[in-house]
C-alpha cells in the first residue's frame, strides 16, 4: 500500500496580500508532500532548503530571468503549527515567505494574479525510490 502525500497542484493557491503595505506572502514549499516536479519533499529537507535560504543573501528575481531590487523578501519562515490564513489551512512546516513589492507595475501584476506564487531555486540530490541510483537536479 503506498501513502498518499498531498501534491503542490492538489493545493489552492495560496496568496495573502496585505493592500495598504503592498506585501505578500505565498507558500514556498510544503512538507511531506511532492512538488511541481513529482518529487516528493519531506519536512526535513523543506526545513534544509528554508535554512540554507535564510544563510544567503537573498536575491530575488522575477520569473528566473531578471534579478530585482522592485521586490524583496520581508519574511522567511517555517509555520510553527497549523493554523489558517485567510480560511486556508497551513500546514506546521510549511515554508511561507513574505515579500514586499516596491514596484507599481510589480504590485499589479500580484493583484490580477499574473504572479500567483514563488518558486524556489535549489539544488537537490533526488533518489529514484524504483531505483537505487542517485543523480543531480537543479
Amino acid at each position: 500500500m503506498h501513502k498518499q502525500y498531498k501534491t503542490f497542484s492538489d493545493t489552492e493557491i495560496f496568496k495573502s496580500t496585505n493592500q495598504e503595505l503592498r506585501q505578500v506572502t505565498y507558500i514556498a514549499m510544503l512538507p511531506d508532500s511532492v512538488d511541481e516536479q513529482g518529487d516528493y519533499v519531506s519536512a526535513v529537507e523543506v526545513r534544509k532548503a528554508h535554512n540554507s535560504f535564510a544563510q544567503s543573501a537573498q536575491n530575488t528575481n522575477l520569473f528566473h530571468m531578471l534579478m530585482s531590487d522592485k521586490f524583496y523578501v520581508l519574511e522567511s519562515y517555517l509555520a510553527p503549527a497549523d493554523f489558517e490564513i485567510n480560511e486556508v489551512q497551513i500546514q506546521k512546516g510549511t515554508w511561507l515567505m513574505t515579500f514586499q513589492i516596491e514596484d507599481d507595475t510589480i504590485w499589479e501584476m500580484v493583484q490580477d494574479g499574473r504572479i500567483n506564487g514563488i518558486s524556489v531555486g535549489a539544488k537537490a540530490k533526488a533518489i529514484d525510490l524504483n531505483d537505487d541510483t542517485e543523480k543531480d537536479e537543479e
